[in-house]
Formats: C-alpha cells, sequence, structure tokens
C-alpha cells in the first residue's frame, strides 16, 4: 500500500476531506459523509439545469450548492438589469 493510500484510508476513517480533494473543492467545514451527500446535490442541481434549463426559473436556488454563487448571482442581475 503506498503512502497517498494509506492517507485516503485514514482520512476516511476520520470523515476528513482528503487534502487533495479540498484543493480542488469549495470551502468548507463538512465532514467527509456531508461534503459527500452535499457534491451530489450540486450536480443533480447542475444536470436539472444542464437537461432543461428552464426549470432555473421554476425552483427554488439552492446557492449553497453553486460552487461559485457570486458568478451566479452576478449573471442573474445581469439578465435582470
Amino acid at each position: 500500500m503506498t503512502a497517498a493510500m494509506e492517507n485516503l484510508m485514514e482520512n476516511i476513517f476520520l470523515n476528513k476531506i482528503c487534502a487533495e480533494w479540498m484543493k480542488k473543492s469549495w470551502m468548507t467545514t463538512r465532514g467527509l459523509g456531508s461534503w459527500l451527500d452535499n457534491l451530489k446535490q450540486r450536480l443533480e442541481l447542475l444536470n436539472l439545469w444542464k437537461d432543461d434549463p428552464t426549470t432555473i426559473n421554476k425552483t427554488i436556488c439552492f446557492l449553497n450548492r453553486l460552487y461559485k454563487p457570486n458568478s451566479f448571482l452576478t449573471a442573474i442581475k445581469q439578465v435582470c438589469a
């Protein structure tokens, strides 16, 4: 077993997000289980919008599930202006 695999197993055991994953992730203080659930919800929301963009105005938008909520709010502000 490599050191990276051992480190990953230790993080899973301790319910912590791996440092490599955090480099590519949004800032969070969640545990691994909660972080994975939130990631799944974010992907489901983005896939919903990808499949049918008209649903954006018909559904509730959970800003915490977006990768960069500020970018989304700026885009909405420019469209509505």
